[in-house]
């Protein structure tokens, strides 16, 4: 979202609450404190707080969603459409839970009842760069690892005429990365990167 100017504060679309707990290190590659930083709410303070227990250097971000009946699970959105998670991805909602390894396609079998998403599996054979895997059953857009589907649907992006690719999943990331998404970033808008 950071593409659109708004950042961190899109973390409020969704989330109730943000809690970052980070250790940071220096040039010097010496670690620094473990900080948490709680924030409340795009319109509150937050707090800073110097944890004592002693972590690996890193950075976790913790969202805590909205409640109610009509909120989804962040779970089952996640398996719809995250498939190449950048870092390591953990998430829970109830008994459900769900791990990306950072870098590697998660296969998923799209449930019928489901229109949109990703549905890639069976047998996987990934490129040395990973953002091409060629997946025996599905395929799929992906655009930072995120599923995706093209506006434009000519040549390669035509599918089977309904925009979706068959047989394999690619990942735009970096220079690859399309030029113009969709606000919600579930559309590419042009087939120019």
């Amino acid at each position: 979202n950071s593409r659109f100017g708004i950042g961190v504060l899109s973390y409020f679309m969704i989330a109730d609450e943000i809690e970052i707990v980070t250790r940071p290190m220096d040039r010097g590659q010496r670690p620094h404190p473990t900080l948490k930083v709680s924030i409340f709410g795009p319109g509150h303070l937050f707090r800073i707080e110097y944890l004592s227990s002693e972590r690996p250097p890193g950075t976790s971000i913790k969202l805590f969603l909205r409640d109610g009946e009509r909120a989804p699970s962040c779970v089952e959105e996640l398996r719809r459409l995250l498939g190449i998670a950048e870092f390591e991805t953990v998430a829970s909602h109830g008994s459900q839970r769900e791990r990306w390894e950072p870098g590697v396609l998660k296969p998923r079998v799209r449930p019928s009842w489901q229109t949109d998403g990703l549905d890639a599996h069976g047998t996987l054979v990934p490129c040395e760069d990973g953002d091409l895997v060629w997946c025996e059953h599905g395929g799929g857009l992906l655009v930072d690892g995120i599923y995706v589907r093209p506006a434009v649907r000519r040549g390669v992006f035509a599918g089977l005429g309904d925009g979706t690719l068959r047989g394999v999943v690619v990942n735009l990331t970096g220079p690859r990365a399309p030029e113009r998404l969709s606000v919600d970033r579930r559309q590419v808008l042009s087939d120019e990167s």
